[in-house]
């Protein structure tokens, strides 16, 4: 899964029409809804590409943003917008 997360209006959508899969977007309004967070989980894993838009930030986000990109566990997870340089 590819989770692509980033400000409204920030390109998520046009940089993942480049993207083969299955893709769901706006998740976060289903997670403010969920009852449990666990089973929303499970259900989004279906899916290739996973997008939100975020928020003001989780409390103690770093100055300057949080990393383009880092692994914190078997999956990787994506902060990726259309404006951003390529690596």
């Amino acid at each position: 899964m590819i989770f692509i997360t980033g400000p409204l209006y920030s390109g998520k959508r046009t940089f993942a029409q480049g993207l083969p899969g299955t893709r769901i977007a706006e998740v976060q309004a289903l997670a403010a809804e969920a009852e449990d967070l666990e089973k929303l989980a499970e259900e989004l894993s279906a899916y290739d590409i996973v997008m939100a838009t975020e928020g003001s930030g989780p409390p103690g986000k770093p100055p300057g943003g949080w990393p383009a990109c880092w692994r914190p566990g078997p999956g990787a997870w994506c902060r990726c917008s259309a404006a951003s340089p390529q690596y």
